[in-house]
């Protein structure tokens, strides 16, 4: 199952060897509206949850320095799943060429989920048995991330990467860019010593944009085609720190504004039995579905630094739900 290879984060830390077997590519046999109906239920808690993982690891403290400054991290981020985002509800009555032959209604796996061996759905038109679209079964979403920071003058440029991978057909890839600037100065002139700069508190804002693309082969048998699913997935957050700097331990608590967005795509030219006709028809370009969301979360977190390297991680609150630890390297 190709596709899982490309929606499946676990991907970034283990690449398992995928099968033959393209449920995906057998699902367009059943025409575009059915298609479109079961990829949207299949991929929505995953493209969904997704992008609120990308708002994770964009830094390690809020104290940034006068003097030219620099810093590089791994981190990895992990987003908690619900056991409600690990299957749909698949009801006969909203296909018109689908069916579950044993119930009018019945949970199937989504992306997120296990499959059940048993579970096929038939083609009424054709009679084709097909096997459902099995899923990751994760508790979490995992994302390994690199990022880079360098700044002058209370203001920090970040770049950050996810591992890529092209092989086989599968390829994908992230990337994020994103501004941050301490603002403690600003309002904290009293208190703020222009020499040292110390303050009683630090105080920060963030952008950060992070977009993730991938797309997988569905031609049959590889042959080289337009046949293809895609996935991008983006996230634009911003961030308000307050934190407190200390002579090792830096601790430090946030809010932030999540703007995000999935887009699924099934490009390409496909066939099915048409039920008015009884011929086969073409189609081609047949799913192309849009989602986004709008969210507020909070965060709590702590940087340990022992000379130039530093150990940090901070937990996500508020609606969704995660964590991101990470290793880095800073010179200010």
């Amino acid at each position: 199952m190709r596709l899982l290879i490309i929606f499946s984060f676990c991907l970034l830390l283990n690449f398992p060897a995928f099968t033959q077997e393209n449920e995906i590519r057998d699902l367009t046999r059943s025409g575009p509206e059915d298609l479109n109906q079961y990829i949207e239920n299949y991929t929505r808690s995953f493209v969904v949850n997704t992008p609120q993982l990308f708002s994770y690891g964009w830094f390690n403290t809020p104290h940034l320095y006068e003097k030219f400054n620099f810093d590089l991290s791994i981190n990895y981020s992990s987003l908690n799943i619900s056991e409600a985002d690990k299957s749909f509800l698949f009801k006969n009555s909203e296909y018109s060429n689908l069916r579950y032959t044993s119930a009018d209604e019945v949970e199937l796996a989504s992306l997120l989920g296990v499959v059940n061996p048993s579970d096929n759905i038939t083609i009424i038109q054709t009679g084709e048995v097909l096997n459902v679209p099995g899923g990751v079964n994760l508790n979490s979403l995992p994302a390994p991330i690199i990022q880079a920071g360098i700044g002058f003058n209370q203001a920090s440029l970040k770049l950050r990467f996810l591992p890529g991978y092209d092989q086989d057909g599968v390829s994908f890839f992230g990337w994020g860019v994103g501004a941050m600037y301490d603002f403690s100065k600003m309002i904290l002139k009293e208190k703020y010593d222009d020499e040292t700069g110390e303050r009683p508190i630090d105080l920060a804002v963030l952008i950060g944009y992070t977009r993730f693309r991938g797309k997988t082969d569905l031609s049959e048998d590889n042959i080289s085609s337009d046949d293809e699913a895609r996935l991008i997935i983006q996230n634009l957050t911003t961030q308000l720190i307050l934190g407190k700097q200390m002579d090792i331990f830096n601790i430090y608590a946030g809010i932030s504004g999540n703007f995000n967005s999935g887009n699924t795509k099934i490009t390409g030219t496909y066939t099915y039995e048409d039920p008015e006709t009884n011929s086969e028809k073409e189609y081609t370009d047949p799913v192309d579905q849009f989602y986004s969301d709008e969210n507020m979360s909070a965060l709590l977190g702590m940087d340990i630094q022992l000379a130039v390297f530093s150990i940090h991680g901070q937990y996500h609150f508020i609606g969704y739900r995660g964590f991101s630890v990470g290793f880095g390297l800073s010179l200010k």
